[in-house]
Formats: C-alpha cells, sequence, structure tokens
C-alpha cells in the first residue's frame, strides 16, 4: 500500500516474481506530476527482469540514494532478475 495514504503500509524489500496479484496491489497510475504509479514501476521492472536485470525501486528525490544502493545498503525494493 501507499505509505503516504496508509501509516501501516509495509515495505517488500525483495521480489523474486511478479505476478498478477503483486500488481494489483500495487495500485493506480501515481501522481499528477506524471511520475507514474508503482504498477508503472514495476511493469519497468518486469521488462528489465525478462533480460535478466537488476532492478531496484526506491524514492528519487536524494540524488545520492544511487550510491547508498550501490553500497549495499537495504533501500526500496530490490526485483531480481
Amino acid at each position: 500500500d501507499n505509505p503516504k495514504v496508509n501509516p501501516n503500509a509495509k515495505l517488500i524489500s525483495d521480489i523474486y516474481e511478479i505476478t498478477d496479484e503483486l500488481k494489483e496491489k500495487a495500485g493506480g497510475a501515481g501522481s499528477k506530476q506524471g511520475t507514474g504509479g508503482m504498477i508503472t514501476k514495476l511493469i519497468a521492472a518486469e521488462i528489465a527482469k525478462e533480460d535478466a536485470i537488476s532492478t531496484v525501486i526506491a524514492q528519487g528525490d536524494d540524488p545520492e540514494i544511487i550510491y547508498r544502493i550501490i553500497d549495499g545498503e537495504e533501500i526500496g525494493t530490490f526485483v531480481h532478475p
């Protein structure tokens, strides 16, 4: 669930399979600013997964976050290839 709307939402740290059930839980299209919603991100991760590419879905408001991810910090959701 969206933690901005539901304070009880829980982070999914690892995804090994992108199922229809997971896509249903991902919800709608996102914000008016066109940032897309979680479903859009899952579809992109699914495309990468088909080519054995790992994906991390994380907040992009901090440009330094990529370094933290590369350093192995558990941030966001890791989609396994």
